[in-house]
């Protein structure tokens, strides 16, 4: 199932890429930027201990969804820079 899921997300990400007039070309710069403050803060929060599980679900559950909204930014990003974008 999560083969199925992820394999359809980067395929409509892909087409969304492909057709769409916004250049996302330009973005690069940003979302290094923002991987490398979230590599950055998961190596803070390794040392960091939770007092409760509530504060440690959300902090996975936070990251999680930052790192598969910047991963799906790159996969956009990436496929404009495969087929040509306008810079």
């Amino acid at each position: 199932m999560a083969v199925v899921m992820t394999a359809s997300v980067v395929f409509t990400l892909t087409l969304y890429a492909l057709f769409t007039k916004a250049d996302f070309t330009m973005w690069g710069g940003l979302i290094f930027v923002f991987f490398v403050l979230m590599f950055l803060s998961l190596i803070f929060f390794f040392f960091v201990s939770f007092e409760n599980t509530w504060a440690y679900s959300r902090y996975n559950s936070f990251f999680g969804a930052i790192g598969a909204f910047l991963a799906s930014f790159w996969i956009i990003y990436d496929t404009q820079l495969i087929a040509g974008g306008k810079r």
